[in-house]
């Protein structure tokens, strides 16, 4: 899955991954990543392709919005069958606190596919024509206010104030070599808007590294050109 967004290319695994029956939550967030990296996927090729078509463009951000309504289902379950809180702030940050490690994980992985599409719904919407029919107007504006920057930088922070947590010596090694994905995509976004706080959540993800030995994190700390940079970028496209 992660390989699907990280190159914007549909797996080859998505046929299967449509086929399974999947009974826990992990595997329906899995599957969930699998569609995005497709839709990601569809959407390079028809920017590559050149065409100026406006109802091909409402196609896709139909196909944005129907999987956001897939995703808030899917974390609406989450919520429902969890018997306590599954999280909760502390501190001065504030922290996120979890009800356990496997909450915090699945949970900064939702957050972040949440953010990748709310992004790509963005970046759609702002390029939209100025004279469009007034339903579709309705429509963009609707997607553009929901997914705008306070709702991606939300996403963002939830994301980076969840990494104490998840780097916490009891939790092992593992949990934070789990984390890089999310923190990428959060740190991302953090440079894209410029946070007044990105100094502090680029300094906490630089700790997986220097706490963990994460060569990683220390990469994307510098700023340098992993294979990341160029895919899930500011300007929401493969180079």
């Amino acid at each position: 899955m992660v390989k699907s967004i990280q190159y914007r290319k549909t797996s080859r695994l998505k046929d299967l991954v449509d086929k399974t029956v999947w009974w826990d939550n992990q595997g329906m967030l899995f599957a969930k990543g699998h569609t995005l990296g497709a839709l990601l996927h569809d959407l390079d090729q028809y920017k590559e392709s050149g065409q100026q078509d406006l109802q091909a463009a409402a196609t896709y951000l139909k196909r944005c919005a129907a999987l956001d309504l897939d995703f808030n289902k899917w974390y609406s379950e989450l919520i429902a069958d969890s018997s306590s809180p599954m999280y909760w702030t502390s501190g001065e940050e504030p922290d996120i606190i979890f009800q356990d490690i496997n909450s915090a994980l699945i949970l900064i992985d939702y957050w972040a596919l949440q953010l990748i599409l709310s992004t790509t719904i963005d970046i759609i919407c702002s390029q939209v024509p100025a004279n469009i029919p007034p339903a579709i107007q309705g429509f963009v504006d609707q997607l553009k206010a929901t997914h705008g920057k306070e709702h991606q930088l939300m996403l963002a922070s939830n994301i980076m104030l969840s990494m104490p947590f998840c780097m916490q010596d009891e939790n092992g090694v593992s949990s934070s070599q789990k984390c890089l994905f999310s923190g990428r995509v959060a740190l991302f976004c953090l440079r894209r808007y410029q946070s007044d706080q990105l100094d502090m959540y680029e300094q906490r993800f630089l700790d997986l590294q220097v706490k963990k030995g994460l060569q990683f994190a220390q990469d994307i700390h510098q700023k340098e050109q992993t294979g990341w940079t160029p895919h899930i970028s500011e300007k929401g496209t493969a180079s």
